[in-house]
């Protein structure tokens, strides 16, 4: 093998295929990225951990075709070193591999590439979706995905497709629950079949991210497994077993309070707020509701409180003598969240009771994002 390649692209191409690598591998090899040099004038990169795989090539001037295995995590850290903007040259001589840019030179100890295993193919694509609207919809959800190991469907994001719905994205941790429609979704095939995906959660954030900059993420599907296609860039992940909570069971059709508070200025109190939150994980702050207002309080009476008022459009469609909601209590950093989600000037908070699921979503635009969230109980 011997190639020369602009630093970015190295860096970007092994990158992506880090992705795949995991921080404990079932086996040595698959501590490696694979490096494959095509004499057609082409880099691949791939790593496989035998739940995802990743992976990615770009243009280079290649010399002398042949593939390499060298330590993922040490190429990565190196291309990513190399000086901006240079040219680096790669070549494998006996049983190491050489990257050479300017004045930097490393020199890296190959591993047995026989015992390396097949990559999985990508499945076959079941639609494209615009990069960028794919990457937002994801990071809308992607935070509010549980991270506990020992519940791992809920460690998931659900992709619903076709069933004559929407597009969309759920995920859950048990306290809170979003759901994003996914603007732009193409089917490849007109079919009034459901499709539901469970994706890692961390696996497709990270390669959102990847694919933001992509006119087309193509998405596969293939025995339990999904694969992301774009740009000489493809991951695959199996796909988790199980399923989220329907959230048209879940989200309430009747409130009994309503607020619609200013979006920016809430972020604001939230954050400054947040400071004096301490009890547990909860960081609780306290929602009182008056007609115009809106009073926000956190803190204890033995440590540190803090207290802000925001302007606010409050009202009680309930009929029927129920009981409005006059104050509630949620945790300030999942509050926080779902306003950075919902990413509007102004977020409307539907009540039920105080210790009831609030549903969160913009004026006018709960079709498009909402935001199931569980109010916290004060002892």
């Amino acid at each position: 093998m011997k190639l020369r390649i602009d630093q970015a692209a190295l860096a970007r191409v092994v990158t992506r295929a880090s992705r795949a690598l995991s921080s404990r591998p079932a086996v040595p090899v698959l501590a490696g990225i694979k490096l494959d040099a095509d004499p057609e004038g082409r880099l691949t990169a791939a790593a496989f951990d035998y739940e995802v795989s990743a992976t990615a090539a770009t243009a280079a001037d290649v010399a002398e075709g042949g593939q390499v295995l060298v330590s993922g995590r040490l190429l990565a850290d190196i291309t990513a070193s190399l000086p901006k903007g240079s040219e680096v040259d790669i070549a494998v001589e006996g049983g190491h591999l050489v990257l050479a840019a300017q004045a930097a030179r490393f020199t890296l100890h190959t591993m047995p590439l026989e015992e390396y295993p097949a990559l999985p193919a990508p499945a076959q694509d079941i639609g494209t979706v615009p990069g960028a609207a794919f990457a937002e919809t994801v990071g809308r959800v992607a935070p509010s995905a549980c991270r506990d190991l020992t519940v791992p469907h809920l460690t998931g994001i659900k992709i619903s497709l076709g069933g004559g719905e929407p597009a969309r994205l759920q995920a859950t941790d048990r306290y809170r629950l979003p759901v994003a429609v996914l603007p732009g979704w193409q089917p490849v095939l007109d079919s009034s079949d459901p499709v539901s995906l469970l994706v890692p959660a961390a696996t497709l954030a990270d390669a959102s991210k990847d694919l933001a900059g992509a006119e087309a993420v193509h998405i596969g599907v293939r025995d339990g497994l999904v694969s992301l296609t774009a740009d000489g860039y493809t991951l695959t992940t199996r796909l988790l077993e199980g399923d989220l909570p329907d959230f048209k069971k879940l989200f309430p059709a009747a409130f009994t309070t309503v607020a619609t508070l200013p979006a920016t200025p809430l972020a604001a109190a939230l954050k400054r707020l947040s400071l004096v939150a301490v009890s547990g994980q909860t960081r609780p702050v306290k929602i009182t509701l008056k007609d115009t207002t809106a009073t926000l309080h956190a803190g204890a009476a033995d440590a540190a409180t803090g207290t802000e008022q925001l302007e606010a459009d409050v009202h009680h469609p309930a009929e029927g003598g129920a009981e409005p909601v006059g104050s509630v209590v949620f945790n300030a950093a999942f509050l926080s969240e779902a306003v950075r989600a919902i990413g509007a000037d102004q977020v409307q908070i539907n009540l039920v009771t105080s210790t009831k699921p609030a549903l969160l979503h913009a004026p006018g635009h709960a079709d498009t994002y909402q935001h199931l969230l569980m109010p916290v109980r004060l002892t």
